[in-house]
Order: C-alpha cells, then sequence, then structure tokens
C-alpha cells in the first residue's frame, strides 16, 4: 500500500492498522470459554480472580484455587493443568500452563 501524502490521513490509517493488529492478537490469547467457577472444588474457597484447571495428585481434574494446587495439584502444561487470570475486561485468560 503507498502511504498518503495526506500526513492526518496517514495518521488514522495507522492508527487503524494497529487497532486491528492488536484484535487480532487479543483473539489468538487463550482464555477461558465457559462460566468461570465460583468456588474452588477442592476446599471451596470462593475463586475470585484466578484459577487453576488442573490435575490432581490423587488423579481427578478440579477447578480450584492456587493454594490448593500447590498443596495438592501435578504442575502446570498439557495434562498436567492451567492457570487462568482475570483482567480487568473481566475475562479469564490463561497466564500459565
Amino acid at each position: 500500500m503507498v502511504p498518503s501524502t495526506n500526513p492526518e490521513l496517514e495518521q488514522v490509517r495507522q492508527k487503524l492498522l494497529m487497532e486491528e493488529a492488536q484484535r487480532r492478537a487479543e483473539a489468538k490469547r487463550a482464555r477461558w470459554l465457559g462460566n468461570p467457577p465460583a468456588k474452588c472444588e477442592v476446599c471451596s474457597a470462593p475463586i475470585d480472580d484466578e484459577f487453576v484447571d488442573g490435575r490432581l495428585v490423587l488423579g481427578p481434574w478440579a477447578n480450584m484455587c492456587c493454594i490448593c494446587h500447590h498443596n495438592q495439584g501435578v504442575g502446570l502444561g498439557t495434562g498436567k493443568g492451567q492457570h487462568y487470570r482475570m483482567e480487568s475486561n473481566g475475562v479469564y485468560y490463561k497466564v500459565r500452563g
């Protein structure tokens, strides 16, 4: 694409391109698609802004608070668990695992 000779028009065009790139990057981020858990399935503590969807040492999987994951989880990664954190837009995004 040939840049415009009008600086204001070129500035608007660049802004639109950057916004589109941000939207595409946001769409590629892994996020929690269902309803987020209200409480830890291990200790029943309320889950506010982060949780782990992970496997427990004894075998089953659970949506759990970070403390229970630390004490009873098997780690993070494929076949182990994923750590999700809520961002300011109210969406839980995967931050590790």
